[in-house]
């Protein structure tokens, strides 16, 4: 095998490991940046591909639920 292709091997296996690691330890981070990054894109005026975009990046509403998800009970 390649090296080359051994590098690319690893580098996707740490990607997914960096990426559950961040969804299991940090969902309140990542709720706050989907939600910066969807107000960005539904704020401008501009195409209806970035609206749509931006609607379905938003994070799901919380409802009348006064303390949030029901998920983990680790985000605060």
């Amino acid at each position: 095998m390649s090296p080359l292709l051994q590098w690319i091997i690893v580098a996707v296996a740490v990607v997914l490991a960096l990426q559950f690691v961040i969804r299991k330890y940090f969902p309140a981070w990542i709720k706050r940046q989907r939600q910066a990054l969807a107000i960005a894109l539904l704020r401008q005026p501009g195409p209806a591909w970035r609206r749509r975009l931006g609607q379905r990046i938003a994070p799901p509403s919380t409802g009348s639920k006064a303390g949030g998800c029901d998920d983990c009970n680790g985000c605060d």
